[in-house]
């Protein structure tokens, strides 16, 4: 079982406030209180994935737009390899050692 380093948890819980994870919030209650804060289930390792997948779909579509401006960027680039990282390692955890 994996669990989230703080920096994870403010990434995925900001992926989860956005209107399009609106499912995804239904499915995070049955996980109880903080459920990111402990060693995460198979289920909110799939729900954790499909959040933070749509939030790097976001900033794929950013980083594409012409009116984004270079730090942005950066800051965007960032921003990607760091849930780039955390997607893999739960996805690891997923398909056990």
């Amino acid at each position: 079982m994996v669990t989230l380093s703080a920096k994870a948890r403010l990434f995925l819980e900001a992926a989860l406030t956005e209107p399009s994870a609106a499912w995804l919030r239904k499915e995070v209650l049955s996980f109880g209180p903080d459920p990111w804060s402990r060693p995460l289930t198979a289920h909110a390792v799939r729900v954790a994935i499909d959040a933070l997948s749509g939030t790097e779909k976001k900033i794929r579509d950013r980083l594409g737009d012409p009116r984004t401006d270079m730090d942005e960027k950066a800051d965007l680039i960032n921003d990607l390899g760091f849930i780039d990282a955390v997607q893999f390692d739960l996805q690891r955890d997923l398909r056990g050692p």
